[in-house]
């Protein structure tokens, strides 16, 4: 396929490069969202975060709801997703308001890391990036630097540097 998706301050755009079009994803149940990150799923279904919560593009059909699970265990009290990573049936969130989120699929479980400003802990609530490394360890980015969470032994180790944005792993 190799289509390129990307969000936009009023909701979905996607790059198709065997015709060299763009199709606006804006005026079907997106409008005013703006996007904060994407995932594609096992069934090439993409997750896009919004403020609104987490809606849902079915690839096979062209169809998008909004999963409700999101919208009702982690919107209303984290305010806006600003990124997202899956490991299995776990959904790990970053927030504005709340920090770090696991939410279990199969679960239906939902898990706040709590963020406080004591040393080794998880220091901001607002998380810029969270990434899942090769390894499965989760990795967080925050106003207060770069921290990781392991989820065998369920502890955070922080490393420092300060107003930490953007996390990417190479090949």
């Amino acid at each position: 396929k190799g289509r390129i998706w990307f969000g936009i301050a009023h909701g979905l755009e996607m790059y198709n490069p065997a015709s060299e079009s763009l199709t606006s994803y804006e005026s079907k149940n997106y409008a005013s969202y703006p996007v904060r990150d994407i995932l594609i799923d096992a069934h090439e279904n993409l997750l896009v975060a919004t403020n609104e919560g987490v809606k849902i593009l079915y690839d096979k059909v062209t169809k998008i709801e909004t999963l409700n699970e999101f919208s009702d265990s982690i919107i209303k009290k984290a305010g806006w997703i600003t990124s997202m990573v899956r490991s299995g049936p776990d959904y790990w969130i970053g927030t504005c308001n709340t920090g770090l989120i696991r939410f279990n699929s199969e679960e239906k479980s939902t898990r706040y890391y709590a963020f406080d400003d004591k040393a080794g802990k998880n220091p901001s609530k607002f998380i810029s990036r969270v990434l899942k490394d090769k390894t499965g360890r989760i990795w967080i980015m925050n106003k207060n630097g770069l921290h990781r969470y392991n989820p065998g032994t369920d502890d955070f180790k922080s490393f420092g540097f300060p107003y930490a944005y953007h996390i990417t792993q190479d090949k």
